[in-house]
């Protein structure tokens, strides 16, 4: 799928080159989302790499993340919740399968990597390269699915009729060091590699970091604006909630206020969140509001809620007032707060 979604995707491209119209290019890559489907050999060349276990692994990789500038000393890595198991308690022949699961995961990202270079080679060969806005982004933390125990051995990722999963372990080092993974509103459940690459647009040099609040909410009125054109509600349309990136794109030196705005979370009965920056409250499975101080530990190690109270009543109010006013989901999306977590 990794390969035709690509191969799609450059036919498009290239039926717009020849009309010599402008495009707009979604390329929505199944993967790294289960199934895990990729061939046997890519899958054989990471086998081995990942048998130290995600406690192990997880640690090592937040030393790299440090040692490359990624992240400082306010990301304070603490332990992933019990319901990952732990790495040192599990039967010999459960590890050897499980680094064969994160191989099998290496082995897909692997090939994604190949088909996103297989883009931007056809842009440069199309000599559309520079003036092209090209946007990298991921789904929205580590994905899991624990799969079936009775199941799970006999599932091959380059069997079409099986369906590989992930354990949610793996999703733990995907996401470090943040806290938690998919289907939740901490920060590993959100936060999510952004990179953009616009030679002839940008203003920034190449491979520079920044630390700005974006959300996907905030790509359309980005593309709206560098179209020349803006989004105007009619009868029942909502209103936007995004901010229009185009001033970080013209100015290294804007200030990260600049960029930041109120932004929500929810899904289904199972999380929910909101952020008015640095302050961020989070509920996972309807329990407690949990409180966070994002410029101060962005890895939301200590929950503030009773040292706070205030704070904590004003987000959960606004995140309240947000679902019921200004969005429409179910009813069973709101489900009251329970007194302790489950």
């Amino acid at each position: 799928a990794t390969d035709a979604f690509t191969d799609h995707a450059i036919e498009c491209i290239d039926r717009a080159v020849d009309a010599d119209q402008p495009f707009f290019a979604f390329l929505s890559f199944n993967a790294p989302h289960t199934p895990l489907h990729v061939s046997q050999d890519l899958v054989e060349k990471y086998r081995g790499k990942f048998s130290a276990g995600w406690d192990v692994l997880r640690r090592q990789r937040v030393g790299r993340l440090k040692k490359i500038g990624l992240i400082d000393d306010r990301y304070r890595l603490i332990p992933p919740g019990p319901e990952v198991r732990r790495w040192d308690e599990l039967p010999a022949a459960t590890r050897t399968h499980e680094d064969f699961r994160m191989a099998t995961y290496a082995a897909v990202i692997d090939r994604l990597d190949q088909n996103v270079a297989r883009v931007l080679r056809h842009l440069e060969k199309r000599k559309v390269s520079d003036n092209t806005l090209v946007i990298f982004l991921s789904d929205n933390g580590g994905d899991y699915g624990n799969g079936n125990i009775a199941t799970d051995r006999n599932q091959l990722p380059w069997d079409r009729k099986s369906v590989p999963n992930m354990a949610n372990g793996w999703a733990s080092l995907k996401c470090a060091p943040f806290q938690h993974y998919k289907t939740s509103a901490f920060e590993g459940g959100l936060r999510v590699p952004f990179i953009m690459r616009w030679p002839a647009g940008l203003k920034h040099q190449p491979n520079t970091i920044l630390h700005h609040q974006a959300h996907i909410t905030d790509l359309y009125p980005t593309f709206l604006e560098l179209a020349g054109t803006r989004y105007v509600p009619k009868g029942r349309q909502a209103p936007l909630h995004g901010k229009s990136l185009t001033p970080l794109l013209k100015d290294p030196a804007l200030p990260p206020a600049q960029t930041q705005h109120p932004t929500f979370w929810a899904m289904e009965a199972t999380t929910r969140g909101y952020l008015d920056h640095p302050w961020k409250v989070v509920s996972l499975n309807n329990g407690p509001w949990q409180l966070f101080k994002l410029d101060d530990d962005p890895a939301e190690s200590t929950n503030l809620a009773a040292t706070h109270p205030e704070r904590l009543a004003r987000l959960s109010g606004a995140w309240q007032r947000f679902a019921e006013n200004d969005s429409r989901m179910p009813s069973g999306w709101l489900l009251p707060i329970r007194p302790k977590q489950q």
